[in-house]
């Protein structure tokens, strides 16, 4: 078999040692192990200095994941791996990760190896899973308690090397260790329980005044000088040694006549309690962690409770034929159940079964595929096929649309959503919760998907996991991104997945600004949608090289909702004018780009050549509000000519009553919506030459352009549609022909699909 372990700690602990012994012994019977971690770890250069093949991962802390899982991914389908053995929680996300973008045929077994005394917790990783080894029964049984099929679970205790003729082969430490010693190794930390050791040491002290006291380990949470300092409050500075840490622990252990293991918790693996076992020394334990699981009642202490550690100590140096018979004894359960070789036979079992499992599953599904199984399942594809899929299948589409606005962005992406969804294909929308955009998605029941924040760094790594689980779920094909916010998450995302990305640019912001934006363009984007002919040429000016790569695709409208409507006599009453009165509307929000300032002025012009004419002015308040406008209106001296209506849903029904629709617009445009809807409707449109209202209105055919900021022009061209009835029935005729043939919503679906479909 070949073995990858994932060791994502910077530091040696118990962790590392266990996964370095199993690969010790696994490579000793001819199997190939790897290890991965991060690059400055001690686990890592260990793994080297061992002669283990190594790939570097990110650290734990590290939001960036995406390397590392590329770099495994790269490993496993070199070397087929066989077992990938995740040793951390996330160890473990890594190799899920990993596992769901490598090829079918290169499909590994997860492990997860628990050997450390945090407390597991319910995750979806188990469910992808083959087995979980854990170094004690006190981690199984926790494993079982959150709902972990048992069957699953399985013990194996980290195997020890009996130390035999350690005593002869080691020189003295300390001349000291000629006295009879107890002692205590572990780090230097409140749960290792020094304190009460030392306690304990004053109680024996007072019948053994010549047994000497020895402390080990490496300090963390408690320094030595603290420790040396409460031995002299005891009275017994005299009487204990501290040793710092030690390389050789077996040589320490050698010398002492009795261990002690004084924790007050933890110990879900106690490793030094084997150790001292394979040294043949009896041990004194406080009943904490696994220690119940080895080590005989009659040895155990209640924790935190000097007196009764102390006597556990006595009991052995009372009777030191006992105590050594007892440490024989010590010797032989360290064979019997915790031997190297009984712990890589049993690791060696684990991984055989998971990969028999994984193979079983293959069989199944090859079985499936020649017995005419569910051939139209559609699995995530592999990088190297670009998300394709066949002809006959529908496409799994994620349209990303990062803005909290009802703006001209927002209603391409959620409109094309709608109009795609209508073609049977299956579509989401990722935005942002609580906005415009995600009520009006539930209006439409178009799939929202609000749970992925791609507008803050500091999620980066949330955003990418769930946004990357998402993509596989759903089986996703093609992602179009409506804006560049979360574009490093969403570009790396959809690499790993194999997965197409289209960009839809539907505003005029330079490209070449930001040197990220134009490496996204040349690297991840697949292809490039733009809402007019204005942005297209914006875009090849600035990367000539898109040129292949680029598409016109204007917004469509819903040509059944919007169509040439007989007013309701409740519209006319709603806005005080008669059927014999000339309506001229403008509809859109109230923002001084819309240019209604000049609008106004056109209409004075107007209203000095006609009679009985009102000006229906429907939106939302923007950057102006409504106030604003009312004072527009009587600065042009017109108040009493215009209807104000605020925001309308029936806007098929306002623009059926006008004899002409009006875009003043100064600026922006780049989705003319409400331009489409006017000439849907059979309104001819006096419209500014901006964005791409040129690419849509044929001059003097279905309305006329008139330049920017010209209401002396724009009044001229109203006047002829409200004295030229003639004209401007042949206009509104045409513009509904016009729409219907190039600007349907389904038309809209069809041109977006082609561009799907070629990639």
């Amino acid at each position: 078999m070949k073995i990858l372990h994932i060791v994502d700690i910077p530091w040696f602990s118990g962790i590392t040692g266990y996964a370095l012994d199993v690969s010790k012994g696994l490579v000793k019977r001819g199997h190939k192990v790897f290890f991965a971690g991060i690059e400055t770890g001690l686990p890592l250069k260990h793994a080297k200095e061992n002669g283990f093949k190594t790939v570097k991962i990110c650290s734990r802390k590290n939001p960036f994941i995406f390397g590392s899982i590329l770099r495994l991914r790269k490993l496993i389908c070199e070397e087929d791996i066989d077992v990938v053995n995740a040793h951390t929680g996330k160890g473990h996300l890594l190799a899920y990760l990993t596992l769901l973008v490598v090829p079918a045929d290169k499909k590994f077994s997860i492990v997860r190896t628990k050997s450390d005394d945090m407390h597991p917790k319910r995750s979806f990783l188990y469910k992808k899973t083959s087995k979980i080894i854990t170094a004690s029964e006190l981690i199984r049984k926790r494993y079982i308690d959150i709902g972990i099929d048992k069957e699953k679970v399985v013990t194996v205790y980290q195997g020890i090397q009996e130390q035999k003729g350690i005593e002869q082969k080691s020189k003295s430490i300390n001349k000291e260790l000629e006295f009879k010693r107890v002692g205590i190794v572990g780090r230097l930390d409140s749960v290792k329980g020094h304190r009460y050791f030392l306690e304990a040491a004053s109680e024996v002290l007072r019948k053994f005044p010549d047994i000497r006291f020895s402390v080990a380990g490496l300090e963390a949470n408690i320094k030595y000088s603290e420790l040396k300092l409460y031995a002299g409050e005891l009275g017994i500075a005299g009487s204990v040694a501290f040793y710092g840490y030690i390389n050789d622990v077996y040589r320490f252990m050698s010398k002492c006549s009795v261990g002690v293991i004084a924790s007050t918790g933890s110990e879900a693996v106690s490793r030094v309690l084997l150790e001292w076992m394979a040294c043949g020394k009896p041990v004194a334990a406080t009943r904490v962690g696994c220690i119940p699981e080895i080590l005989d009642e009659k040895f155990l202490a209640e924790p935190c409770d000097s007196r009764s550690l102390s006597g556990k100590i006595l009991k052995f140096l009372e009777n030191q034929e006992e105590a050594g018979n007892i440490g024989e004894d010590n010797k032989k359960i360290i064979n019997e159940r915790f031997s190297s070789e009984r712990f890589i036979t049993e690791t060696e079992r684990v991984y055989t079964e998971a990969v028999d499992r994984r193979n079983d599953k293959r069989r199944t599904m090859d079985d499936g595929r020649r017995s005419g199984g569910n051939s139209e399942v559609n699995l995530p594809a592999s990088p190297s096929s670009g998300g394709r899929q066949s002809a006959f299948s529908k496409l799994n589409i994620l349209h990303i649309v990062m803005v909290k606005g009802w703006w001209a962005k927002a209603q391409y992406g959620v409109f094309l959503a709608k109009a795609l969804k209508d073609k049977g294909e299956n579509v989401y929308v990722l935005t942002q919760s609580r906005t415009d955009i995600a009520r009006k998605l539930k209006e439409l029941q178009v799939p929202a998907v609000l749970n992925i924040n791609l507008k803050h760094s500091i999620f980066f790594i949330i955003s990418f996991v769930k946004l990357l689980l998402f993509l596989f779920k759903k089986r996703i094909n093609i992602i179009n991104v409506h804006q560049t916010i979360g574009f490093p998450v969403i570009a790396l995302a959809a690499r790993i997945a194999g997965i197409k990305i289209v960009r839809t640019k539907t505003d005029d912001h330079p490209i070449a600004e930001k040197f990220l934006h134009r490496f996204f363009y040349k690297t991840f984007i697949a292809h490039t949608i733009v809402s007019n002919k204005n942005i297209k040429d914006g875009c090849l000016k600035e990367i000539p090289g898109l040129a292949e790569k680029i598409s016109v695709i204007q917004l469509g409208v819903d040509i059944i909702k919007f169509m040439p409507l007989k007013p309701a006599e409740s519209i006319y009453k709603e806005l005080g004018i008669s059927k014999n009165t000339t309506a001229i509307g403008i509809i859109g929000r109230f923002a001084p780009v819309k240019g209604h300032r000049y609008f106004f002025e056109a209409a004075r012009l107007v209203l000095e050549k006609h009679r009985n004419i009102k000006f229906i002015v429907a939106g939302k308040d923007d950057l102006l509000s409504r106030g604003d406008l009312e004072n527009f209106a009587k600065d042009a001296g017109i108040f009493k000519s215009v209807v104000f209506l605020g925001y309308r849903d029936d806007l098929p029904e306002i623009m059926s009553i006008c004899r002409a629709g009006v875009i003043s617009s100064v600026g922006s445009e780049f989705v003319p919506r409400v331009l489409v809807e006017w000439l849907a409707c059979g309104v001819p449109v006096v419209a500014t030459d901006v964005g791409g209202v040129p690419d849509i209105i044929r001059d003097d055919v279905c309305g006329y352009i008139v330049e920017p900021e010209e209401p002396a022009i724009m009044a001229e061209k109203i006047s002829i549609l409200i004295e030229n009835e003639k004209k401007r029935n042949e206009m509104a005729e045409y513009a509904r022909q016009h729409v219907v043939g190039n600007y349907s919503d389904s038309i809209f679906a069809e041109n977006t699909l082609k561009v799907y479909k070629s990639l």
